[in-house]
């Protein structure tokens, strides 16, 4: 934070880039918690579980990389969108891969 009141630009494409690296490891991180939740579920599969990880494959790493692709011919167009809208985005994401979760869990109980 600056006390002159000028704020930095910030690289599009490598703060795309890093979140689209977060989310590969949220779903590489999902397809363990289902294989794990797999051994202690007695034989029971849900496709709600098993596919739980292209949420945040598909909306996050895939939507996130486009972006960092993009952002150099579409850099002129490009304006500085507010937190608020990310941090929804990133809420939904959350949102609908836990819903998954919990889902199977409710499906096996």
């Amino acid at each position: 934070m600056s006390t002159s009141g000028i704020e930095k630009k910030q690289n599009v494409r490598r703060l795309s880039v890093k979140t689209a690296l977060v989310y590969a490891a949220v779903s590489v991180f999902c397809v363990a918690i289902t294989n794990i939740y797999a051994l202690f579920g007695h034989g029971v599969r849900s496709n709600s579980m098993d596919l739980m990880f292209l949420y945040p494959f598909l909306g996050g790493s895939l939507a996130f990389f486009t972006i960092a692709l993009l952002s150099p011919f579409l850099h002129s167009k490009m304006q500085r969108h507010p937190r608020i809208a990310y941090n929804l985005y990133h809420s939904g994401i959350a949102s609908i891969t836990s819903a998954a979760m919990l889902t199977r869990i409710m499906e096996i109980a």
